[in-house]
């Protein structure tokens, strides 16, 4: 696992974290992954069902992958893995347009 190695995951439309707190639990150190969400309720949620609060020292960041590079600026050359399976629906491949 490549996080195991120290590298830099980026886990775009996260939702709850759920795919986070698999990779901390399967060994990934927790300061090195990273969600990205646009609703802050769903990251509220997660912490919540998992019972999370005060334990995973996971960052995440509230913010809209396809429109506010302000919030996304820190991450900027620092992620080395892009989980982006939540997204793919946003584009119409046929079109090439959102």
């Amino acid at each position: 696992m490549r996080t195991k190695n120290r590298e830099k995951l980026l886990n775009a439309s996260c939702r709850f974290g759920q795919n986070i707190r698999k990779l901390v639990v399967d060994g990934a150190p927790s300061e090195d992954i990273h969600g990205l969400e646009i609703n802050s309720k769903f990251i509220d949620l997660g912490y919540d069902f998992f019972r999370g609060q005060g334990k995973l020292r996971s960052s995440f960041i509230i913010s809209d992958i396809l429109g506010d590079s302000e919030q996304l600026a820190p991450s900027t050359g620092k992620i080395d893995i892009l989980v982006a399976i939540k997204l793919m629906h946003f584009w119409n491949w046929e079109a090439g347009s959102r």
